[in-house]
């Protein structure tokens, strides 16, 4: 990629420019927090405030999730992540909050949780990316 860099910033690269804006196929936030959680009630109720945040990124593009997925870094900064496709897609919080929530039956609970984080695949749009 070095050399292809290279070529764009002098601007000898002679690639296309093409003007159709990006689309993107997900959104997700996550949020690292200042003290270990460590009652897992908690965490649920943490993971249920990010991914109502989430949907109204989502509501913004006009388009419902199809799959969620959670992301959750143990305090030794040992990462997992977890995902699901859901039923039918949706956007509706509290469904895709409880499915965020549902995701952690899939995961170790022995230790104290650093950070969280909630992605949220949206359905393709009409014509495809």
């Amino acid at each position: 990629m070095g050399p292809w860099y290279h070529r764009l910033g002098r601007g000898a690269d002679t690639s296309p420019v093409d003007a159709t804006p990006w689309v993107p196929r997900a959104h997700g936030r996550e949020e690292t927090y200042q003290q270990d959680l460590e009652d897992w009630g908690r965490v649920a109720e943490e993971l249920r405030t990010l991914t109502r945040r989430v949907v109204v990124d989502i509501d913004r593009e006009g388009r419902p999730a199809a799959r969620v997925g959670i992301k959750v870094r143990y305090r030794p900064f040992i990462t997992v992540s977890r995902s699901l496709t859901l039923p039918a897609p949706t956007n509706d919080p509290e469904a895709l909050a409880e499915a965020a929530v549902s995701l952690l039956d899939r995961i170790e609970r022995d230790r104290p949780v650093r950070l969280l984080g909630v992605r949220l695949e949206m359905t393709e749009p009409e014509g495809g990316y």
